[in-house]
């Protein structure tokens, strides 16, 4: 909110007006509901023609659509195949099994991040000395993170052993 010249002005966030690059603020001279619409120096904006604002709210509705499909292929990507794991199989060889999809699929997430991360310091073209120390303090970050998701992958693994064999012993008593 912005008092101006005794009038007070509302930024404009709704989604409505993403495509209105002029229109910032929204004059509230009364409690109508009809204020005026300004750009960012405070200068009345007509109106935009309704067809344009419908034509801007489809096509973010169709954005959306197109990311929900994304997600959703994404997710069914993501499933696990049950048909694919053999019947008779032990329960120690199902967690491997699981546990080394559930690695794949985090070391493909942090491949992508890193080349994210990658993408965004070439975009930003800082200078060689800070990218050098930039890729030092990512390489510090990332060693202790690898090592300790490895130390909690054994550990969970080594639980789940004694897990099974504790179960494999009570089921022939």
């Amino acid at each position: 909110m912005k008092v101006l010249q005794g009038q007070l002005y509302l930024l404009v966030t709704d989604q409505g007006f993403l495509t209105e690059e002029k229109v910032v603020w929204e004059s509230l001279h009364n409690v109508d509901g009809d204020g005026n619409f300004c750009d960012s120096e405070f200068h009345l904006r007509p109106p935009s023609d309704p067809e344009t604002v419908y034509r801007g709210q489809q096509d973010q509705i169709d954005q959306d659509y197109l990311m929900a499909l994304s997600l959703q292929q994404e997710q069914q990507n993501q499933e696990i195949n049950w048909e694919q794991i053999p019947e008779g199989i032990s329960d120690l060889e199902l967690a491997k099994k699981l546990q080394e999809e559930e690695d794949r699929r985090a070391s493909q997430f942090y491949q992508e991040q890193e080349q994210a991360a990658a993408q965004v310091q070439v975009q930003g073209a800082a200078s060689p000395a800070s990218a050098r120390q930039s890729g030092s303090n990512e390489r510090k970050r990332k060693e202790p993170r690898e090592k300790e998701r490895e130390k909690e992958k054994n550990s969970c693994l080594e639980a789940l052993e004694k897990s099974l064999s504790f179960m494999h012993t009570n089921t022939r008593r």
